[in-house]
């Protein structure tokens, strides 16, 4: 009767570890799985470049309100097309704020650049006067939540009025 006990304790561990190589395995697979996607994603990291990010300024276009522009070209420089990346304008060190200018790119090519204008702020002057005189401007290229590439602060220059 020992023998078949024994015999079945071996039989159970066999078919036990069988079950955890199993499981290990499928674990495994799936963890590539996931790491082949972000790689993926990892491809698109710095493939789009804030190639110029500009502005001539605030202007005084009525009255009562100051007026910025801004231009940005994007330059896709990897081998992949990309869509759905999106561009964001935002005053530096503050993210949530009203004036925040957000675009979403269409699909840009291997290679392709493309200008984004007409991309506006427009506040009062009292506004102006209290709060945006001297910020400066980050432009952010997205995909998703990853951060692609993010330009050098700009410095609006004061303009006469």
């Amino acid at each position: 009767m020992n023998k078949k006990i024994v015999a079945s304790e071996v039989i159970i561990v066999i078919v036990a570890a069988s079950i955890a190589t199993w499981f290990v395995h499928t674990q495994i697979s799936s963890l590539q799985s996931q790491n082949s996607e972000l790689r993926t994603q990892l491809n698109h990291v710095n493939r789009l470049n804030i190639t110029d990010f500009s502005s001539t300024g605030w202007t005084n276009p009525v009255g009562v309100a100051m007026m910025i522009d801004f231009r940005v070209a994007v330059l896709n420089t990897g081998i992949n097309d990309v869509g759905g990346a999106t561009l964001e304008i935002k005053r530096r060190n503050l993210d949530l704020d009203p004036f925040n200018i957000t675009r979403t790119l269409g699909i840009l090519h291997s290679g392709e650049t493309t200008e984004i204008g007409e991309l506006y702020i427009i506040i009062s002057i009292k506004q102006y006067t209290d709060e945006f005189r001297y910020s400066e401007f980050v432009a952010t290229l997205r995909l998703g939540e990853t951060i692609l590439n993010v330009s050098n602060p700009l410095q609006i220059t004061e303009r006469p009025f």
